[in-house]
């Protein structure tokens, strides 16, 4: 049976036992499913105003709007369809998501963190004091704890 107060569901004669959000899409709950049709109807309204306004594509925008109004008056219309619909966006948006969040994490890694990381090796730096040193008796590092509470206050 599914709750309309959150994203629960509790089984008939079962142990009560709450399924949480993250269980996959499979597990939606009837409020979250409620607002992925507004979100649906509101993204394909901010979709045609993007085209509408910023590209000058009136039939476009046309016909996105009519398509995302088609699509929920269709989703809130008959229940049963609601699931099908979410899963389908979600199975066709989910490997998009995938490969362009990976793509840009791979980007930033590359691109950023890894010539900085190799500037750093170049000029001999060490921050982190990972070099061997036979001489020391050490390498424990001396804390100063700044106990001048005033300080806390003066962050430049």
């Amino acid at each position: 049976m599914l709750s309309l107060r959150s994203n629960e569901r509790h089984e008939p004669g079962g142990s009560g036992r709450q399924h949480d959000q993250h269980e996959g899409p499979r597990h939606i709950g009837a409020v979250a499913l409620v607002v992925f049709g507004v979100g649906l109807l509101a993204i394909t309204g901010i979709m045609g105003a993007g085209l509408y306004f910023r590209r000058g594509a009136h039939d476009a925008a046309r016909i996105v709007w009519i398509a995302g109004a088609a699509i929920t008056a269709l989703y809130f219309a008959i229940p049963p369809l609601r699931r099908f619909i979410y899963l389908g966006f979600v199975y066709v948006t989910f490997p998009i998501g995938f490969v362009v969040s990976h793509v840009i994490l791979a980007a930033v890694f590359y691109l950023v963190v890894t010539p900085i990381g190799l500037l750093i090796r170049l000029s001999g730096n060490d921050p982190m004091r990972r070099r061997f040193d036979r001489a020391a008796a050490t390498y424990w590092v001396e804390h100063d704890p700044h106990r001048d509470r005033a300080r806390y206050f003066r962050q430049s």
